[in-house]
């Protein structure tokens, strides 16, 4: 979800579909997620139901102590509970849609009531969503995922880590042909 990387791909493969994987939208979605919960722990300092509760709100079906943790917070935020709420929505319909018309459709519902939510992250979200509403829609047809692309790299990174000490370049690129072979 960068213009310069669609604008290249566009570029350079005029005739394919751009299409943003439900990974870098889920990211996205989590960070507003996070935004809100940060926000609520400066607001509240002393308030433990803020607390020790980031992960459960990422998880699809938080366990039963996760549950209960965030029962509690939801109980002193409603923004909290209804970001949290939008956000499980947006990934049942990325999940369950099949059909571009069917998720463009959804997600114009799902838009509006975001933008009704009195949340200035959420808006963003929501502004770059809109932006990139067809590439996002174009994941129900073709469920293509950069999942391959951002392993290598993790890969390649991993081996730059453990890399430090070589010679040169020519020998970390050797061990990383060697290990991918």
């Amino acid at each position: 979800m960068w213009r310069p990387y669609a604008e290249v791909a566009r570029a350079c493969f005029p005739k394919a579909k751009l299409v943003v994987d439900r990974f870098h939208v889920m990211k996205a979605l989590n960070g507003v997620l996070d935004e809100v919960r940060k926000q609520l722990r400066r607001a509240h300092k002393h308030e433990q139901a803020f607390k020790r509760i980031k992960w459960a709100l990422f998880k699809r079906r938080p366990n039963g102590s996760e549950r209960e943790r965030l029962a509690v917070a939801f109980s002193k935020s409603w923004l909290l509970e209804e970001v949290w709420s939008l956000r499980q929505t947006f990934a049942a319909l990325l999940d369950q849609m099949r059909s571009a018309s069917g998720l463009a459709r959804e997600l114009g519902h799902w838009m509006a009531h975001a933008e009704a939510v009195e949340s200035a992250p959420l808006k963003r979200f929501v502004g770059t969503l809109r932006r990139w509403k067809a590439e996002v829609v174009g994941f129900a047809e073709t469920r293509v995922t950069n999942a391959v692309t951002e392993g290598l790299n993790n890969y390649v990174r991993y081996f730059k880590r453990i890399s430090f000490g070589l010679p040169s370049f020519e020998h970390m690129r050797l061990r990383i042909l060697m290990a991918t072979a």
